[in-house]
């Protein structure tokens, strides 16, 4: 069982890019005390997704960021009503957006690891994606 207090949910507004997504959910982790400075933690983000994307499968996209505005490990998990059409050729339904404060602190927590590893597991993510309502997702993943 992943801890709760490590993973929160919530419903995403349709939004015509990732920059707005990330933008309300790094504005949740601030509502949560999970990150100290929304622009700062929105700017990691976006600076890793320019790296290459964490599409980790069909319509699942895993932004991360590791920096010191991040106050403790956290995953936050948004659901889109629908699939949303994005540059870049993304479809997206559900974002599984990590922080942590800096790589040990992800590598040893094993609250996380659990997590990544049903997220592996392509039958899990099917159903993840076909839910229509967050407390469905967070059945799934907890």
């Amino acid at each position: 069982m992943i801890d709760s207090q490590e993973l929160f949910f919530m419903s995403l507004s349709s939004s015509d890019s990732s920059l707005d997504a990330f933008q309300t959910m790094a504005q949740r982790l601030s509502q949560l005390q999970r990150v100290s400075d929304v622009d700062a933690f929105t700017d990691l983000i976006v600076k890793r997704e320019a790296q290459g994307l964490t599409m980790i499968a069909p319509q699942i996209l895993m932004p991360h960021a590791v920096g010191s505005v991040v106050l403790k490990n956290t995953v936050l998990v948004g659901l889109f009503p629908t699939l949303q059409h994005w540059n870049r050729g993304l479809s997206v339904r559900l974002i599984v957006m990590l922080a942590t404060p800096n790589a040990a602190a992800a590598q040893n927590d094993p609250q996380l690891m659990t997590l990544l590893t049903k997220l592996a597991d392509e039958q899990v993510t099917e159903k993840l994606v076909a839910q229509k309502t967050v407390s469905q997702v967070q059945l799934l993943l907890q």
